[in-house]
């Protein structure tokens, strides 16, 4: 897929830059998915503990860490800030927070997806956000033939009206073979 693809090539860039360290096939992927979940419950985060969790999945120092979050915020996937900045003498802690681009909500809806999956309930802070809403709707219908439904899922979360809209872009987004037993539904 072309998210795939983009943490690849972030992936490739960062493994030239650090040569001769090697973080293995897939391991930022499987560090951003860690740092997804994270996202699942928490709005941001701050740098020591982004450090120490991808240091947690990729066996670097954390210089190369930092280097690779960098890299991050450079290709748009975190936003950095700071919080307690008070001019040069006091220059507060940066935080971070996922940004909205695809690859990142992708990540976070394959995170919902698996606590949907599991049974737990949608966390507060995603309940706006409807990049990582609409991936993850699509995800479950086509993955798991699970679809919002107001008497289902997110049925308690959602007005009637947002419910729709997430059951209608999933099944746009699916193979019409797959849709069509809800035509007659998505005509009302």
């Amino acid at each position: 897929s072309l998210l795939k693809d983009q943490i690849t090539r972030i992936e490739k860039e960062f493994t030239e830059q650090i040569k001769p360290i090697s973080i293995g096939p897939d391991k930022l992927l499987i560090g951003l998915g860690n740092v997804a979940k994270f996202f699942l419950e928490n709005q941001e985060i701050q740098h020591d503990a982004l450090v120490s969790m991808i240091k947690q999945q990729i066996r670097l120092d954390d210089g190369h860490v930092n280097s690779l979050i960098n890299r991050l915020i450079n290709h748009g996937l975190l936003i950095s800030f700071k919080k307690g900045f008070g001019g040069p003498l006091v220059p507060g802690e940066t935080w971070y927070q996922p940004s909205h681009q695809p690859v990142i909500e992708f990540l976070i809806a394959t995170q919902v997806v698996r606590a949907v999956i599991e049974g737990n309930k949608l966390p507060d802070q995603l309940k706006w956000q409807d990049g990582v809403l609409g991936i993850a709707s699509t995800m479950l219908f086509i993955d798991h033939n699970i679809l919002p439904d107001k008497d289902g899922l997110w049925g308690h979360t959602f007005r009637d009206e947002k419910i729709k809209e997430l059951k209608c872009l999933a099944l746009a987004s699916a193979h019409p073979e797959r849709s069509v037993p809800f035509k007659d539904w998505v005509r009302v």
